[in-house]
């Protein structure tokens, strides 16, 4: 993730609108697996592109809010917990 955006507007704003962008396109991709065609096997592709990379930009700020979020002194167990918990929902999923 880029500084720039990091920088430009605040942490739980881009998790947020990052998580918003993600389950709108998971039904999107939803309504076009109902409705499978050849013709959108690339609309497909670009779908779970596209929720990959939202992915990937909110890893590193869920990240980034743990120092703001948790005292110093329960931070090492803070990262722990929210490594499990996301390695967790990579397996499920």
């Amino acid at each position: 993730m880029p500084p720039l955006v990091i920088d430009r507007f605040p942490l739980k704003r881009i998790i947020v609108q990052s998580q918003w962008w993600k389950t709108i396109l998971l039904v999107c991709l939803g309504i076009f697996i109902i409705s499978f065609d050849h013709g959108f096997s690339v609309a497909v592709i670009f779908f779970i592109a596209l929720i990959s990379l939202l992915d990937g930009v909110a890893a590193p700020v869920s990240a980034a809010l743990v120092p703001q979020l948790v005292p110093k002194e329960e931070r090492m167990k803070a990262n722990g917990f929210l490594n499990v918990i996301t390695q967790t929902i990579f397996v499920a999923g």
